[in-house]
Order: structure tokens, then sequence, then C-alpha cells
């Protein structure tokens, strides 16, 4: 079952102006298909989408959309849409587009009237190393356990898109939400932007949706770096068995030592921290695209 063709009416086509505006827009088409149950979705989306630019004008926008049947079988359809300029509320300053980076595909979003913003915020995480690389130690070289801690500004970038139904983008974010990025990504490696949840508002002027993506950058990835210490050691690799490290005066030992591979390491040696992935990994790329300047 699909969609057999989509035909525009030269009859439906139309303008209007006023002095010094950006003029108004009228298309009509015709869709057949072959399913008297054709989803409406999916017969608005083979003629355009809400925010696409009108042909012969790219500051006017499709801001209104009406389809109902054409006739009794329920197979041809009337789709309409109505194109104006944007209302000054609606409009963001230019974001300047960086530097190209390697990206799979066409940004899947060009074309459409989307925008990126951008912002920054401070937050406090903790930390284990200086700025050079090297462990943070007392002055005995005895790694700092607890309470290492740094301010740290972090980019940050909203991505903002229209979409006509709610069922459209709330599965989008459940899956998106607290995700990091899988792919390399706006000038990031992999792994270093997370997606922080996206809120919609409701444009009853427009009977559209807009929805704004959140993401935070972070340098050094988002995975969780505790210290790799404790007071037991691994008895057999699948960790079900373990025993107590035992101090010089043949007891268990009553503060935690450093570990490698489930094993004590040798006095003097440097602790290692873990490296645990928190987050499910996305590609953010085939949902968002990338920083650019507005369509």
């Amino acid at each position: 079952m699909a969609i057999v063709y989509v035909y525009e009416v030269p009859r439906g086509r139309g303008a209007s102006n006023e002095l010094k505006a950006v003029a108004k827009y009228d298309r009509e088409w015709t869709v057949r298909t072959d399913d008297n149950f054709q989803s409406l979705e999916s017969i608005v989306a083979a003629c355009g989408a809400f925010g696409q630019t009108h042909p012969e004008n790219a500051e006017s926008f499709v801001k209104s959309i009406d389809v109902k049947a054409a006739d009794d079988s329920g197979l041809a359809y009337t789709v309409r849409f109505q194109y104006a300029p944007l209302d000054a509320k609606d409009k963001e300053p230019p974001v300047e587009d960086p530097p190209a980076e390697p990206a799979p595909g066409d940004d899947p979003v060009a074309g459409l009237f989307a925008y990126w913003s951008a912002s920054s915020s401070v937050t406090t995480v903790p930390t284990f190393e200086d700025v050079d690389g090297a462990i943070i130690a007392n002055s005995a070289k005895e790694p700092l356990v607890d309470g290492c801690e740094k301010e740290q500004a972090e980019p940050k970038v909203t991505f903002t898109m229209y979409e006509a139904d709610i069922d459209v983008w709330w599965p989008w974010s459940l899956f998106y939400t607290n995700t990091t990025n899988s792919v390399v990504w706006n000038g990031g490696d992999i792994n270093t932007w997370k997606c922080q949840g996206c809120s919609g508002k409701w444009l009853s002027s427009n009977k559209t949706w807009e929805v704004s993506w959140d993401f935070a950058y972070r340098e050094e990835n988002w995975n969780f770096k505790p210290w790799d210490i404790g007071f037991h050691k691994l008895v057999n690799e699948d960790g079900y068995k373990k025993k107590s490290i035992l101090g010089d005066d043949g007891r268990p030992i009553k503060t935690p030592v450093g570990l490698f591979n489930g094993e004590p390491i040798a006095p003097g040696d440097p602790l290692r921290a873990l490296d645990i992935q928190l987050y499910k990994r996305r590609d953010f790329f085939a949902r968002f695209g990338k920083l650019r300047n507005p369509a």
C-alpha cells in the first residue's frame, strides 16, 4: 500500500502581498493512494513539511497545512499549503558556521526551517589529573583519592525545529535523552556530546510544535572514572570469589589499596582510574545534522 502519484494543481497557486511585506503564497496538490486508510501524515509528507520555504521566496515558510479527502473513495486527497513570513518572535540571529568536519551522508535537516543557538554553563566535575595529565597527588606522591573537583565551563548548543505532531518528536525524546554521540559530531569526538533532553511548545497560531533539543559538551568525555581501589582481590576471573587483601600483619587491611585487574598493585605504583561508560550512545548526526547557518 502506497502513494501512487502527487500532482500540484496549477489553479491552487496564489500569492498576496502588502507594501514592504514578504509575500504570502498558496499551493495545492492532489495526492492519490491505493490505500483508503493511508496515513494523513504520509500524504502531507509527499508534498512537503512545516517550515519549508517557498520555491520562489526563501523568506516565506509553510505555516499552515490543510488536508482532506477529494472524494468519497478515500483514495484521493487535496493538500493545501499556506506560506507566510516568520513573526519577529520566531526569528533567531544567525549562528556562525564552524569549520567543516567529516560526517556521513548529507545533512538530514538541510532545507527545513530549523536553527541552532549556542551558550555555555559552569559546573563542578570530579577530577584526578592536572592540566598536563599528571595524577593529582600530595607531596609524598600519594594520589588524592577523595574530594578532587574542578570548576568547568561547558559549551552547550540547542537545536530547534518544528513538528506537526507530538507522536513524531516525543518518541525521539525518549530515544535520545541521556545518551552521548556515537559518531564524531559538531567538532567533538565520540562520547563528548550528551543530549540533555528536549522541550516542546505548542504554537497555536501555526498549529505546530516548536521543539528544542539541548546538548552539552565535555572534552574529556562523559564516562565515570573512579579510582580502582578496594579491600579485596579476585580469586577467579568471573568475580564470584574474592578474598581479603592482607596487610603486613597478616590481617585484612582497613584502608583501601590500589588495584589492577583485580589484584593489589605493588607499593609505590601509581593508582589507576577505572573508565566506566554510563550512557548509551546514539548517532546524533542522523537525526539532527550538525551546526550550520540557518536555512
